[in-house]
């Protein structure tokens, strides 16, 4: 029985084989890690005071990258205890470990997934 595509092997190295020679090494790709995207307007986790929040709206919006990567992550606003406000754009998992620790108090009905 034949061999499979995927086992099949270039002239080149059946040549190689043939002659006695080891066939050439495979060139291994290199796999690059996306860089995170640049947004000004970014909420880290620690920045956001988790006990005085009252109020939490949120939209969900994906960002690209310089290489076309995908962010997913949150346009989002807390309304904070004394009128303040924090607002900008947070990832997802962040968003998700900020909203598991808010107290049950707090109104997320406008909470956009």
């Amino acid at each position: 029985m034949g061999k499979l595509m995927h086992e099949a092997i270039d002239k080149e190295d059946w040549e190689r084989i043939d002659k006695g020679l080891r066939p050439r090494k495979k060139p291994t790709p290199v796999h690059i890690e996306p860089g995170k995207p640049v947004i000004k307007n970014q909420i880290l986790v620690h920045s956001v005071p988790v006990e005085n929040v009252k109020t939490v709206d949120a939209k969900r919006r994906t960002v690209r990258n310089a290489q076309g990567a995908i962010s997913i992550g949150f346009d989002t606003s807390f309304g904070l205890n004394g009128g303040k406000k924090v607002s900008g754009w947070i990832t997802e998992g962040d968003f998700y470990a900020i909203r598991r620790e808010l107290p049950d108090t707090v109104d997320t009905s406008r909470i956009e997934f």
